[in-house]
């Protein structure tokens, strides 16, 4: 079967299935010397955004920023990953601490933008 994610030569109307098959991958998995970036659909596609925001972005940890940006209690930075919003900040016990960014009475963000913060609440 040809497939046109492995195929440059072929057409290009990726499917999200192309998107999650081994071998659309499989020039990126070859030693080094040998392998290729991965297809240049996928930098673009809103279907594999999506595809990549479920399968790694929403399934572990990633780095969101420094604790630089944190370095004393009230400090807060606001951080998006797969779609939702975080605050990342120093408690008053200069511990580091992530909350969604929203409120859970109203729905409603929390900080908007990175700064100092005495007390995070609802708007």
């Amino acid at each position: 079967m040809n497939n046109p994610a492995s195929n440059p030569a072929l057409p290009r109307n990726l499917t999200a299935e192309d998107y999650t098959r081994e071998e659309t991958y499989k020039p990126t998995r070859l030693p080094v010397e040998r392998a290729s970036t991965i297809i240049p659909d996928a930098y673009r596609s809103s279907q594999f955004y999506e595809i990549e925001q479920d399968r790694v972005f929403s399934k572990g940890w990633v780095c969101v920023g420094y604790t630089s940006q944190v370095r004393e209690p009230g400090d807060v930075f606001v951080a998006t990953v797969a779609g939702q919003s975080f605050i990342v900040t120093r408690d008053k016990s200069n511990k580091l601490r992530a909350f969604y960014n929203t409120c859970r009475h109203r729905g409603s963000r929390l900080i908007c933008q990175d700064g100092k913060q005495d007390v995070i609440r609802c708007p």
